[in-house]
């Protein structure tokens, strides 16, 4: 059984890494702004997967690779704010607040694992990252499905295929989320897990 999800899982991130490739070659024929917002969102989702299943196979543990995900994984949701905004209009007010909001959670857990802190406080971080990231991409879902209903047939067919086809791109990423220990990206590892062998060693 384990082996079947560990071959489900690669032929997942198989799939994902050529969706990107997909993507990408896609809006090299077009070019144009909208088309590069979502390749640029579907390529770096893609790699969030992709990376994920390197770092399982391979062992990595480099601290370059899970920033790299971390990046990738908080520019996907911003990238595809930006298609919904190249459609439909959108306040300078709610991206710069979504911006800001991806930037804090983001500094704020690279300077938590910076300063090794309490698994604790890097799980309520990694909660309010996840949650700032699925704003950013659940408001398009919406936004295409509603939009999608005073239009003709056939644009809305798009634009409804274009909801459900994200929603099926993200809804994994957050149902994994749950339950998972937020990821070392600094070398140094939990204080209280340190403290414990500190204890654990003294007589």
């Amino acid at each position: 059984m384990r082996d079947l999800v560990t071959f489900v899982q690669n032929i997942e991130a198989v799939a994902f890494l050529a969706l990107g490739v997909a993507t990408a070659a896609l809006w090299l024929r077009n070019r144009d702004r909208s088309s590069a917002y979502l390749a640029l969102a579907i390529v770096l989702l893609s790699l969030v997967v992709a990376f994920g299943r390197l770092v399982t196979l391979l062992h990595i543990s480099s601290p370059a690779v899970s920033f790299l995900t971390l990046l990738a994984f908080v520019g996907s949701g911003y990238a595809l704010l930006s298609y919904r905004h190249a459609l439909i209009p959108l306040s300078r007010t709610w991206r710069v607040g979504a911006a800001a909001a991806l930037v804090a959670t983001v500094v704020a857990y690279l300077v938590a694992m910076a300063l090794s802190a309490p698994t604790t406080v890097l799980l309520w971080i990694a909660v309010a990252l996840i949650v700032a990231w699925a704003g950013t991409v659940i408001e398009p879902i919406v936004r295409f499905w509603l939009v999608a209903r005073g239009l003709p047939k056939v644009q809305a067919w798009r634009l409804r295929s274009l909801s459900l086809g994200f929603a099926g791109l993200a809804a994994p990423r957050v149902a994994r989320f749950r339950g998972r220990r937020p990821p070392r990206i600094h070398g140094k590892p939990p204080r209280e897990r340190r403290d414990r062998r500190y204890r654990s060693r003294s007589p």
